[in-house]
């Protein structure tokens, strides 16, 4: 598990085991289409169900100040 934290906010966001994943590939530039492929190998689930999750954990962080996307 991760703890991550907002200094501005002072806002925490602990991450399972799951968002451990995703978080460490996102801090290492790992596409999108990579950890959906990973994620669905290891929970043995739909591509549509692994980027519909995602989109939504990304949507999170993003609400709570935790991560800025640019596209």
């Amino acid at each position: 598990m991760i703890v991550i934290l907002n200094i501005i906010s002072e806002k925490k966001f602990l991450l399972n085991e799951t968002g451990s994943f995703i978080w460490n590939h996102i801090l290492d530039s790992t596409p999108q289409d990579e950890i959906d492929s990973a994620l669905e190998n290891i929970y043995k689930v739909g591509k549509d169900e692994m980027k519909k999750d995602f989109d939504e954990f990304i949507l999170e962080l993003q609400e709570e100040g935790f991560l800025d996307v640019h596209e």
